[in-house]
């Protein structure tokens, strides 16, 4: 029922994964509700939600710009599956911006098939990637991403090859400026890049609390 359901392109999809989507994220914070709710915590909660909301249309469009699917809602649905898998996302701004960024990135990427502009598409991915890494620093990774493109789409133009350290340059920049501009000189080390080798940030919580 569900595969026939999603299968075409239909406004009760975007109705049912919304309403899931908030009917999931309502449940996990209550769930996580205490007496010591600010109004701090009820902005960044709805900054998570308006977040998800536009990575779940974001995904959707890149999906069906670059007919990815056969013109189907399966994208988001998995998208919907995934969060429901690891809730602790539904609660974690970093991690959300992070991935809005990495969406950005792949939209350029898939792009690159055209071959216009190959090397604005080239720049602007590498660049969304690095931004990502600065809220959650494994999505660096995703820059291996951006050279396999460049050996299948644009290989022998050496300036290509360029570009992902030039992009790398003007973030680590920004970033600079940005954190220089929010702390003083002598705590940089406060903005909100961080490395980290935790790879528990994505338990698997259960619904239910014990």
């Amino acid at each position: 029922m569900i595969a026939s359901l999603f299968s075409k392109t239909r406004p009760i999809n975007y109705a049912l994964v919304l309403i899931m989507l908030f009917s999931c994220f309502f449940v996990y914070q209550i769930r996580l509700s205490n007496e010591q709710f600010t109004t701090g915590d009820l902005l960044a909660k709805i900054s998570v939600f308006v977040l998800l909301l536009l990575s779940f249309f974001l995904l959707n469009f890149i999906s069906l710009k670059n007919a990815l699917t056969q013109n189907d809602n399966y994208a988001i649905l998995l998208f919907l599956v995934f969060i429901m898998l690891f809730p602790s996302v539904l609660n974690n701004l970093k991690i959300v911006l992070s991935n809005v960024f990495l969406l950005l990135a792949l939209r350029r990427l898939i792009s690159l098939k055209t071959l216009n502009f190959s090397k604005e598409k080239i720049f602007d991915a590498s660049f969304w990637i690095f931004i990502s890494a600065i809220f959650h620093f494994w999505s660096i990774l995703y820059i291996i991403l951006v050279f396999i493109s460049i050996i299948f789409h644009s290989g022998k133009e050496y300036k290509n090859w360029l570009l992902p350290f030039i992009s790398f340059l003007c973030v680590w920049v920004l970033y600079i400026a940005t954190s220089l501009l929010m702390f003083d000189s002598y705590s940089i080390n406060k903005a909100v890049f961080h490395v980290s080798f935790n790879f528990f940030d994505f338990k698997n919580e259960l619904w239910v609390q014990s």
